[in-house]
């Protein structure tokens, strides 16, 4: 081109720049076995492409909170769904429980941006009828609360039926030896199973 002449297009694409943001991996004691057992924690990052630990990061004692926090890049943790966290909690005995999350290993929690172009009514319907993640999330743990007072019912049902058992056993063991005693004072022992086979004198002078 000539002097002042626009430059001639370039067709190398421009570098995509990849958004940066953390991961936010958090538990708490009251989900394992403390503080009897346990020694510390160790929380993994796996990739099952290449079947190899990409990430290892280790909790031990003194444990001054109930409620672990972990925060790391996603440069470190890629949000992919060829990886999972895996998170060991090691008892004094050496051994330990083990939990894992896949896929993915993270949420991304950002909002997609906004678009202006009008849906159409049957996208919009769709929108509408799929649930979102924390509806998903409100409804499992309201299962789980159902569930644990119908356990804890359960529960209380078998106490009262052991309890009424218990009781019935002993009215029947106490009548049964009253009249054991009642009878070796009578001297009429006919029909009576003696309680020790090796007693060869009256309980009672």
């Amino acid at each position: 081109p000539g002097r002042g002449g626009a430059p001639p297009p370039s067709d190398s694409p421009e570098p995509t720049v990849e958004e940066e943001y953390s991961i936010k991996v958090f538990w708490r004691l009251t989900d394992v076995d403390y503080p009897i057992c346990l020694d510390y924690f160790e929380l993994k990052l796996y990739d099952n492409s290449y079947n190899e630990t990409v990430l290892t990061r280790n909790f031990p004692r003194p444990f001054s909170r109930p409620r672990f926090e972990f925060v790391v890049s996603n440069k470190d943790a890629p949000c992919d769904l060829d990886y999972l966290f895996m998170l060991k909690a090691y008892g004094y005995n050496r051994l330990y429980s083990t939990t894992d999350w896949t896929p993915p290993s993270c949420v991304v929690t950002t909002p997609a941006p906004t678009t202006t172009t009008e849906t159409s009514p049957t996208s919009t319907v769709a929108g509408e009828t799929t649930p979102g993640l924390g509806q998903q999330l409100e409804e499992v743990l309201a299962e789980n609360e159902r569930l644990t007072v119908k356990i804890n019912g359960l529960k209380q049902e078998y106490e009262k039926i052991g309890l009424q058992v218990y009781l019935s056993f002993k009215e029947d063991f106490f009548k049964g030896l009253q009249d054991f005693l009642a009878s070796r004072h009578s001297g009429n022992t006919a029909g009576l199973v003696p309680i020790s086979g090796n007693q060869s004198e009256p309980l009672f002078g």
